[in-house]
């Protein structure tokens, strides 16, 4: 990939990433489901959506949303009555672990941010305090778990990816903001593969690989 510096610019660093014989992969759509948006029933104003070990949909709206794998409305749950744990007030991302256990991060302006719950809808407990120090996050986006069900969870403002175990627990961070190499040039989102590497989507630059532990 090339990187240019343009000075006098809100953002002076720009990238182009070119492919030489890449091969074009066309995509053919098998399932789309949804509602008239002028009279919808279910969705309000949905951010995130994760599929579970059973393949049905969990969407992040207003509340969270499950869907049959065929796209059939099944059930919803969340309360988003006052600032109280456990309750919603701005839901950004949603994944489930390895036992199915669903994790939802919310833009709440009281901490924890970071909430677990049953298959049920249960809420079993939080964690995650806003800050910059290690183990806290501001703009949270992208969830994800590793074959040793830790959580992966990336963070805009601070650009960097902090990894948490089962429980909660902090466990370290990594990233660093700039254009070179490894580093983060506005990070935008993450996913990990089946070898448990990582892969970091940047707004103004490249997609990024790195091992597990950053």
């Amino acid at each position: 990939y090339v990187t240019g510096y343009t000075k006098g610019a809100d953002n002076a660093v720009n990238t182009a990433t070119v492919v030489f014989n890449g091969v074009k992969i066309s995509y053919k759509t098998v399932l789309d489901f949804g509602e008239a948006k002028v009279n919808s029933k279910h969705f309000k104003n949905p951010t995130a959506i994760t599929v579970d070990r059973n393949g049905n949909f969990l969407i992040t709206d207003k509340v969270v949303l499950r869907f049959s794998p065929a796209g059939k409305f099944i059930s919803s749950f969340g309360q988003t009555e006052g600032d109280i744990i456990g309750h919603f007030d701005g839901l950004t991302n949603i994944t489930t672990d390895r036992s199915n256990k669903i994790f939802i991060s919310d833009q709440k302006i009281t901490p924890p941010r970071l909430m677990a719950f049953s298959q049920e809808g249960k809420h079993l407990y939080s964690f995650g305090v806003k800050g910059a120090g290690p183990g806290m996050s501001f703009v949270t986006r992208g969830i994800a778990f590793d074959s040793k069900n830790k959580m992966y969870l990336g963070d805009v403002d601070l650009n960097r990816v902090t990894v948490f175990d089962n429980s909660g627990k902090y466990q370290f961070h990594f990233g660093k903001a700039g254009a070179g190499t490894g580093h983060f040039n506005g990070y935008y989102d993450l996913a990990l593969d089946m070898n448990n590497d990582v892969f970091v989507a940047n707004y103004f630059g490249p997609c990024q690989k790195y091992d597990a532990a950053g």
